[in-house]
C-alpha cells in the first residue's frame, strides 16, 4: 500500500512540475505576443502620423526617434536626452523604426514574478525577462526568458524569441 502510494505521489508531483513548467512557457508566449504586437502598432503609427516624432540629430543616419506619445513633451526632453527619455513613460524611443530595448517596462505593464536581465554589451543592449530558477539575478543562464533585441542595423528587424528549455 505504502509503495502504491509513493508511486501515486512521484505521478502527482511530475504532473503538477509539468504543469509549471507549461505555465511558465505560456506566459513569456504573452510577454512575446504584447510586445511584437506593440511594437508592430508603434512602427505603423510612427509611419501613419499618428503622433508627434523627432529623429535625434545626434545619432548617425537618423537611427534614433522618439515618439511621443501624449502631445510634444516639454523640456529637457526635447532635445532627444535618452536617459531622460528612457524614464518618462510619454515617450517611446524607436532604433532604425523600431522600439528600443529599454522601453519594455514602458509599454507593458507586466508582473507575475518575472525577473529582468539585460546584457548591456557594447553598443546596444539586450533585455531578457523570465524566470529566475535558481536565485542568482539572472534569468538567461535558466533557459526560461523572453528576449528582446532592437534592431543593430537600419533595414534589419528586432530580435523576439522565447527560450524556454529550461522552464
Amino acid at each position: 500500500m505504502i509503495i502504491i502510494l509513493g508511486i501515486l505521489a512521484a505521478i502527482a508531483v511530475s504532473k503538477y512540475v509539468n504543469l509549471s513548467s507549461a505555465a511558465r512557457e505560456s506566459a513569456l508566449h504573452g510577454i512575446k505576443a504584447a510586445m511584437d504586437s506593440t511594437n508592430n502598432n508603434l512602427r505603423a503609427a510612427s509611419f501613419t502620423g499618428q503622433f508627434n516624432i523627432k529623429t535625434c540629430p545626434q545619432y548617425a543616419n537618423e537611427r534614433v526617434k522618439e515618439i511621443y506619445l501624449k502631445g510634444t513633451p516639454t523640456a529637457p526632453n526635447v532635445n532627444c536626452n535618452l536617459a531622460a527619455t528612457r524614464n518618462n513613460p510619454d515617450i517611446v524611443l524607436m532604433i532604425y523604426g523600431w522600439m528600443d530595448n529599454d522601453e519594455i517596462g514602458n509599454t507593458l505593464n507586466i508582473s507575475g514574478g518575472f525577473q529582468e536581465t539585460s546584457d548591456t554589451g557594447s553598443p546596444w543592449a539586450n533585455t531578457y525577462l523570465g524566470y529566475d530558477l535558481n536565485n542568482d539575478g539572472n534569468v538567461t543562464n535558466d533557459n526560461c526568458y523572453y528576449h528582446y533585441q532592437q534592431p543593430l542595423n537600419r533595414g534589419e528587424t528586432p530580435i523576439s524569441e522565447v527560450v524556454s528549455s529550461g522552464c
